[in-house]
């Protein structure tokens, strides 16, 4: 396999990992989401998950360019380790154990 390629792999394999974990942990807690009281302009339910979907599509195109262009620059690449671990390190504390304020700090 070539090196380009195992790269790829395990980029979509990290951005698949982040989306799923967000995604199991915000749906462990989303009956105590959804209890909360919300602002009347808020958006639908149905919006957020596509919107984020969007978002993480979006990653792995970008990276997946970046890879084929060269390489992905090693900053760039230690942040986006960062922005996934903090993704899901924040909805498990929010919406899994709903500690808002240490969801704050996060």
């Amino acid at each position: 396999m070539e090196n380009k390629t195992l790269k790829i792999i395990l980029i979509f394999a990290f951005i698949a990992l982040v989306a799923g974990l967000g995604s199991l942990f915000v749906n462990l807690g989303s009956d105590w989401f959804n209890a909360l009281t919300t602002p009347t302009q808020w958006i639908p339910n149905i919006v957020i998950p596509i919107v984020w979907t969007i978002i993480y599509l979006a990653f792995a195109v970008i990276f997946f360019f970046w890879v084929r262009a060269g390489g992905v620059p090693k900053e760039i690449l230690f942040w986006g380790i960062v922005n996934g671990i903090l993704n899901v390190l924040w909805c498990l504390v929010f919406f899994t154990l709903n500690q808002l304020f240490i969801g704050l700090i996060v």
